[in-house]
Order: structure tokens, then sequence, then C-alpha cells
């Protein structure tokens, strides 16, 4: 019910995050809720067709918060005859978001890589990897069967 609500919102509000009150929590939905992740780290969970975040609603004020000190605009679905719009004059949401998409994007082709690296054994590799995509890391990674001729 609130996807669909959250669709039917989003065709006239592609330029702010859309929350919907779910009752005791808030949720979004996929770019919005990448957009959370990146910017609260709060877990994303993943449907068949959509991604969700929720999150309860004393959280509300604390997330509108940051996202006015981002000066990234929002509309809250509270029901029907009630809604709050948060604009302000420059409107970062575009900015945030394209950000959040790098991001994911980023991420996805580590893990490929990363899982590449895993089914073909080639753990030397890792490191290689990591840099390629400027990721510090300190792990020293070794194949097992390397430890055991040592």
């Amino acid at each position: 019910m609130s996807y669909k609500l959250y669709s039917n919102l989003k065709q006239t509000r592609l330029n702010e995050i859309v929350i919907i009150n779910t009752g005791a929590f808030y949720t979004t939905y996929n770019k919005d809720a990448e957009l959370l992740h990146e910017l609260l780290d709060y877990k994303i969970i993943s449907f068949k067709n959509y991604q969700k975040i929720g999150f309860p609603s004393i959280k509300l004020m604390d997330i509108l918060r940051i996202l006015q000190i981002k000066n990234i605009n929002c509309y809250v679905y509270e029901n029907s005859q009630v809604f709050r719009i948060y604009a302000y004059p420059i409107n970062n949401y575009h900015k945030y978001l394209n950000k959040s998409v790098d991001i994911q994007v980023a991420k996805r082709e580590l893990l490929m890589q990363i899982h590449q690296l895993l089914r073909t054994k080639s753990y030397k590799d890792i490191s290689i990897v990591a840099r390629s995509l400027n990721i510090k890391t300190d792990v020293k990674v070794f194949n097992v069967d390397e430890e055991e001729n040592a």
C-alpha cells in the first residue's frame, strides 16, 4: 500500500525526498532510500520490485534537521489531509542523489570484483582491486594453500 502511494507521490515530487508515515514508522523507497542510506547509514531492505528504508517516528525530526543542513527538499506525507513540505532556496536533492548512486555503483563494482577474485582464489590481487577503486586497506589477505606450504 505505502509503496504504491510513494510511487504516485513521487511522480510529481521528482526533486525531493518523499517520506510516508506508516503508523509508528516512516518509510521511503528506491532512490530516496539509497540517499538516506548514504546520509544516515540506515539499512536498506530489498524486495523484488523496490528497496525500502524505515525508521521510527521519533527519528523524523533528526532526519529533517540533517536534510535541512544539507539543503535537501523533503515531502512528508502523514495522511490524506496532512502533509508537510520542506523546501530550501538551494535544493541539493540531485547533488546528493547522484553522489549516492555513484557510491552504490562503486560498491557493486567492488563486490563483483572481490567475488570474482574469491572464485579464482587470487587472494593476493585483492589489494590491487582496492587500490584501483581508491579504497585504503590494511588487511593482509593470503591464499590458505600458500600459508600451509610456508
